[in-house]
């Protein structure tokens, strides 16, 4: 490579996890030429290891917490759902002449009943 960043020395290990997955390189850099002996190669080698078992370690630890979320969304959904046409109540009967009046859940997120849908007083 020749100008900015003038990089002369390049030297890198794959990062692969145990499935198989290629994550990257951990990789050495200089702007001077240089080679690695076999054990220097050896320790570049392992401290690649060492970066993916941290990474899927942590891994490990988030997923479960991932799932447990996405559970817990998908759980609240029919309910939400339910709620939502709780609210908006049954829809309206035009051969009965029947109003759509909210179910009891709603009353207390709607405006006054009107004045027709009101119990009559006894």
């Amino acid at each position: 490579m020749t100008g900015p960043p003038d990089i002369r020395f390049y030297a890198g290990a794959p990062l692969v996890t145990a499935s198989g997955l290629r994550l990257g390189s951990l990789c050495v850099i200089d702007c001077e030429p240089r080679e690695l002996d076999a054990e220097q190669l050896n320790v570049l080698c392992n401290f690649a290891e060492v970066v993916v078992r941290e990474i899927e370690k942590d891994a490990a630890r988030v997923r479960p917490a991932a799932r447990a979320a996405r559970r817990a969304q998908l759980a609240r959904a029919p309910l939400a759902r339910a709620a939502q046409a709780c609210r908006a109540g049954p829809p309206a009967c035009p051969q009965l002449s029947v109003p759509r009046a909210p179910c009891r859940h709603a009353r207390a997120e709607s405006p006054a009943r009107p004045q027709s849908l009101r119990p009559a007083r006894g």
